[in-house]
């Protein structure tokens, strides 16, 4: 008896799964926070504040060299603008995503809310009147609902607003601007959006009033420093105009770049010292134009004159007041430095450099290809991390199309960009493929991906032919926003989806829905995430706030697991051996176990953040696992699950399996290209490692071949639905493991 018991205990300590140390893979952070403005203080050309929508509010006190956070406080909340008194510079206001303005009358030690805008509308712009610091006008950006837009004016240091727009305030107010000699005129530009028209509004009694003179689509306005009659204003794709009579004519500027005119334009900044010079910022329509601009006949004609900028979008360009060589610009990937009058750049971050990973994407069909959603925007990399590609774009990858390999996303929380996205190239260019306000999500049925759900703040969507046409399928469920929707991997027609207190279930691809009995309607059990067994799929888990619920039974009960720590932010099951869980805490890093949760050990080995915000496991064979942390960036191990070969599986992209289709009914193609002449094995295994069906056991020639499987076992008997392993070796080596779906 002893020694049966010393041979099960031997067996145990081969069996467990051997790991790598965590190694950090980037994205590498020499880029900043995203930027939204920047400005100088008035008295010191040193000191210069920033406003970052996912950071807070920076300033550096050495022209930019590094920076420091003034609003760790407020670290959830976006800021869009800032603005520093010129008659007091210790005097600073704060514009939001959020409708919030706040102040600072010490320089940024401290802050007060001043303002809260009814609903929640960004604050785009503010601007304070150059002879009377106690003035103070903000540029409100309206929605699809065409409420809440307009101008708000305090006088009185920022104490009590009114809004001064009258019938403007359904208006997309996105510029501002204060005549510099005559304080009661007011330039105001409103941004196109749907049904709501663009323009350019000028007020000469201070705001009671207005007058429009352009239907542009205004994003930017910006007075000459000399001659405040001459007026320029920046479009959304339509380049620039200028006037020469205070906004009452336009003519429209010129230039050699075509890309010029198809951008969007976020900054329009004068030479202080000679106004001849202008540069302007924009949002190139493309991550190969110019974002940055500069013209030597105060805006007649514009010019490229850098491509150092190019792939960023610039929101803002300040210029220093005594070195009109030194120019900054607030950037997509953060704060950039010029000191040849923008010839070249430079980045120069220290302090805003860090990066948190809120989802990862693994392309299945090229497993070294991710792309990542972080605070500093999407980054994609196609060499396993080597090298990292930022994206202009601000759309959140959420998966492959299982049959065309495009990567699919979403834009949401009331932009006028909300909606469904389409990429060609792992997520560094979009297309929209549908506009819906309030998109939570997106998820495609594996087996029939022309049906499409896209959870929102008010209803579920749904489309029938690949999002061109769309209903409501929300029938039955009582509570939203509905945040996520999840389809059963092996019997699609079971959809699930989370609210913040409840779980809902479809058997009929989301046209009716019934509640799932659970213990989700306390605070720190609220659903964030819904898992399945990839094996048997009627087993679910549930990740809360702090608790992981299992189910076997499709939800019909519930269990809890003992978790090792508290705050649970992620969680993935080994798609290889479901016994194995990975959970990630936000301060005590990376949980494993081997049990089913029975037990957890610590897995934070050369982890340098324990702050975890996602996971993702290598969909090809299992062989590694990426962690997204919250300021370090993505983390990478390796490890070999039970049933894999003790030997490292690579996953590089020699001689491995491509499967078409996958999911499939009832026969799919296994492809693969051999580099010579060699021996090659393919064989089918059952998710647990049992043999199915031998493929293949031949030698073959250098080039491409195929082999089909109809779903067979060796003694030609149909299996069942399921997730099936096929396992290549070339010369007796393990050389791809691919996970393949069958479903009937």
């Amino acid at each position: 008896m002893k020694l049966k018991i010393y041979l099960i205990l031997v067996s145990m300590v081969i069996s467990i799964t051997l790991w790598s140390d965590w190694n950090p893979v980037g994205p590498i952070s020499n880029n900043g926070c995203i930027l939204e403005s920047i400005k100088q203080d008035p008295e010191n050309n040193q000191i210069l504040y920033a406003a970052s929508t996912s950071e807070g509010i920076f300033k550096s006190t050495n022209n930019g060299t590094s920076w420091f956070c003034l609003t760790n406080e407020f670290a959830d909340i976006p800021f869009k603008t800032v603005c520093v008194n010129h008659l007091n510079p210790e005097i600073i206001y704060a514009g939001t995503g959020t409708g919030a303005i706040f102040k600072s009358m010490n320089a940024g030690i401290d802050w007060i809310q001043v303002y809260q805008h009814e609903f929640n509308r960004n604050i785009n712009e503010i601007v304070i009147s150059p002879d009377d610091g106690s003035r103070i006008y903000a540029a409100i950006e309206t929605t699809y609902s065409l409420e809440g837009g307009g101008i708000i004016k305090s006088i009185n240091s920022g104490e009590d607003w009114e809004i001064i727009t009258g019938d403007l305030n359904s208006k997309n107010f996105h510029a501002l601007a204060i005549d510099y000699d005559n304080s009661n005129i007011i330039y105001a530009g409103s941004k196109f959006l749907y049904s709501c028209d663009g323009g350019f509004f000028k007020s000469e009694d201070g705001g009671l009033s207005w007058s429009q003179s352009s239907s542009e689509s205004v994003t930017e306005i910006a007075i000459d420093l000399l001659d405040n009659s001459t007026v320029l204003m920046g479009t959304d794709s339509n380049g620039t105009f200028r006037s020469t009579d205070s906004g009452e004519t336009w003519q429209q500027s010129s230039s050699d770049n075509v890309e010029f005119f198809q951008g969007e334009q976020f900054s329009i900044t004068y030479d202080p010292i000679n106004t001849d010079i202008v540069y302007s910022g924009m949002n190139p329509p493309n991550n190969y134009a110019p974002a940055f601009y500069k013209s030597i006949d105060n805006g007649i004609s514009w010019n490229s004159v850098t491509e150092d900028l190019n792939s960023t979008i610039v929101f803002s360009i300040c210029i220093n007041s005594d070195n009109n060589d030194i120019i900054h610009a607030a950037t997509f990937n953060g704060h950039y430095i010029s000191s040849d009058a923008g010839i070249t750049w430079s980045h120069a971050n220290h302090g805003m450099a860090f990066v948190k990973v809120y989802n990862i994407v693994i392309n299945p069909n090229e497993v070294n290809t991710w792309s990542i959603f972080s605070n500093k925007g999407l980054y994609v990399t196609t060499t396993a991390g080597e090298e990292w590609t930022r994206s202009v774009y601000t759309v959140i990858p959420s998966l492959y199309h299982p049959e065309d390999n495009t990567l699919w996303g979403y834009v949401g929380g009331g932009s006028y960009s909300d909606g469904i996205y389409i990429s060609y190239d792992n997520g560094l260019n979009w297309g929209v493929l549908e506009w819906i306000i309030n998109t939570n999500h997106v998820a495609l049925n594996p087996i029939n991906p022309n049906i499409v759900l896209v959870p929102t703040d008010e209803t579920i969507w749904k489309s029938e032919n690949g999002g061109y046409d769309w209903s409501n399928a929300d029938n039955g469920i009582t509570e939203f926003p509905v945040y996520a929707v999840y389809f059963d991997l092996i019997n699609p027609n079971i959809v699930y989806s989370i609210s913040e207190s409840n779980v809902w279930k479809s058997d009929d691809t989301g046209d009716t829905w019934i509640n799932i009995d659970g213990p989700f309607d306390s605070d720190e059990n609220q659903p964030k995430e819904l898992i399945f067994d990839p094996t048997n799929t009627s087993v679910i888990y549930i990740r809360a706030n702090s608790h992981l619920w299992k189910s076997n039974n499709y939800g019909q009960d519930w269990s809890e697991l003992i978790l090792p720590s508290t705050e649970l932010s992620a969680f993935c099951i080994d798609g290889m051996n479901t016994n194995i869980l990975f959970t990630g805490f936000n301060g005590s890093g990376v949980y494993l176990s081997y049990n089913e949760g029975q037990n957890w050990e610590s897995f934070n080995d050369s982890l340098s953040n324990l702050q975890i915000n996602s996971f993702a496991l290598d969909p090809d064979n299992y062989s590694f696992i990426l962690t997204g942390t919250d300021g370090d960036g993505v983390f990478y191990s390796e490890y070999e699950p039970e049933n894999h070969s003790i030997n490292k599986i690579p996953f590089v992209n020699e001689n491995k399996l491509t499967i078409y289709p996958n999911p499939f009914n009832p026969s799919t193609t296994l492809s693969f290209y051999l580099k010579k002449d060699c021996d090659v094995e393919i064989t089918i295994y059952s998710i647990k490692g049992k043999k199915i069906k031998s493929l293949l056991q031949s030698q073959l020639p250098k080039g491409e071949h195929s082999v089909i499987w109809n779903g067979e076992d060796d003694f030609n008997k149909i299996v069942p639905s399921g997730i099936y392993l096929s396992k290549m070796k070339i010369q007796n080596k393990v050389s791809s493991i691919k996970k393949c779906i069958l479903l009937k």
